[in-house]
């Protein structure tokens, strides 16, 4: 209309237009509004430019209905509508966004096929993949308001006319401007929310709840609340007493193996628990060195017995030796201690060999 005609001559048949509504209530001038817009063909869509596998340039609409797509030259008729009954799933990665449609006529290939075996799968491509995301995002909550309005259908009563809604809205001291501060809110949900509002008004109007029961439910809805809290404690105390636990049994394994486990539970702003390793032998003799064949066990049986435990203890100090992380001078006792044991081993092991010769002799 501003192409064919100048600027001050739609303001003049703005104001006529303005000044042949005087006596118009709030809510009728609501309700008139509404019923024109919703006659519109692409009232409460959300188009999105996107490509199909092809490369085929399409526009997605996205609605209360579901998923519809459009050819670019015509927004009034889609090409094909999936309604949210038929929608199983949809994601979206990068710049791919894809619906998942449940077709009963199609049956598994095989049973290790992965994922739902009777649904279609459709794949379209965003210019970036943020306006993905914005798709994905603005999918949930078109369905969501589907699923909404769907339980408000189920829950109200018969619905209403015209002129009882016209007279709700203007009896309302809720502001419209309150659903259009949503950074989120489209045309769709706006209307939604004076729908629901006025359904939500009609509903607790025919109850005639009195302060009486009100004042019953607040009190069960405190008691409720003071339960949860209660037992919120108690789990927060049996959480503390495990962790306790599983922190003392953590700081026994350190001491074992002489590393801390990573998962070991740590206070608030606390650090790692400081822990001292247990020293134990790091051999095992033989059982039969030990208890020997005979109850009586004679020298050379002593010989070997001592011979073997202190092969043992040699092997032990080399391997604190060879540990790396000790001070030096943990370093320099340690090299005595071995130097010491080796030498036992040398004196033990001629000396067993002169024993052993002076049997031989003997026998």
């Amino acid at each position: 209309m501003l192409h064919k005609h100048s600027l001050s001559f739609c303001e003049e048949r703005v104001i006529s237009y303005y000044k042949s509504f005087i006596g118009y209530t709030r809510g009728l001038s609501i309700v008139n509004y509404m019923a024109i817009v919703e006659n519109l063909p692409t009232y409460g869509i959300h188009f999105y430019e996107v490509n199909d596998k092809d490369g085929a340039a399409w526009l997605l609409g996205l609605s209360h209905q579901g998923v519809s797509l459009y050819e670019h030259a015509d927004k009034t008729k889609a090409k094909k509508v999936y309604f949210w009954r038929q929608l199983e799933n949809l994601y979206f990665r990068d710049k791919k966004f894809s619906i998942e449609v449940y077709d009963p006529k199609r049956t598994a290939v095989s049973r290790r096929t992965f994922g739902a075996n009777n649904c279609n799968v459709h794949v379209w491509f965003a210019a970036s993949p943020s306006l993905t995301k914005c798709i994905w995002s603005t999918a949930i909550s078109q369905h969501q308001f589907y699923l909404d309005r769907k339980n408000t259908k189920a829950v109200s009563d018969l619905p209403r006319s015209a002129t009882d809604i016209a007279l709700s809205l203007s009896h309302s001291q809720q502001s419209l401007h309150s659903s259009h501060s949503a950074p989120s809110c489209t045309s769709l949900n706006c209307n939604t929310s004076v729908i629901s509002n006025t359904l939500k008004t009609n509903k607790f109007s025919n109850q005639g709840v009195d302060k009486e029961e009100s004042l019953a439910v607040l009190q069960k809805q405190i008691k409720a609340l003071q339960t949860l809290k209660e037992r919120k404690e108690g789990l927060e105390k049996k959480l503390d007493n495990k962790t306790e636990e599983l922190r003392k049994l953590c700081l026994q394994e350190a001491e074992l193996v002489g590393e801390l486990p990573y998962d070991t539970p740590l206070l608030p702003g606390g650090t790692m628990p400081r822990f001292r390793r247990r020293v134990g032998t790091g051999f095992s003799l033989s059982k039969s060195a030990v208890q020997g064949e005979n109850q009586d066990m004679g020298s050379m049986t002593q010989l070997e017995l001592e011979h073997e435990l202190q092969s043992k203890i040699v092997r032990a100090a080399m391997n604190l030796c060879e540990e790396s992380g000790a001070s030096r001078s943990m370093r320099r006792q340690r090299k005595i201690s071995y130097q010491k044991s080796h030498m036992r081993v040398s004196g033990s092991t001629a000396y067993r060999y002169q024993v052993r010769y002076k049997l031989l002799r003997l026998w």
